[in-house]
């Protein structure tokens, strides 16, 4: 299953994005930025910098 988690780089965001990269599912993590610490933890995870509140970036956006 591929899953997007928004806040990924939160205490609750980066838990749950890791539990779905241990039960072996394909995430897409956003956030505004990532701590070094965040990036560790969800090295497998496909890391996207990104303000949901900016609707040029959300225009420009490519989940692929």
């Amino acid at each position: 299953m591929k899953v997007l988690i928004t806040g990924a780089n939160g205490f609750i965001g980066s838990h749950i994005a890791n539990h779905f990269l241990v039960n072996r599912h394909i995430v897409i993590a956003t956030s505004r930025q990532f701590h070094d610490s965040t990036k560790a933890l969800l090295s497998n995870a496909k890391l996207i910098e990104l303000d949901v509140l900016n609707t040029e970036q959300l225009q420009n956006l490519s989940l692929q």
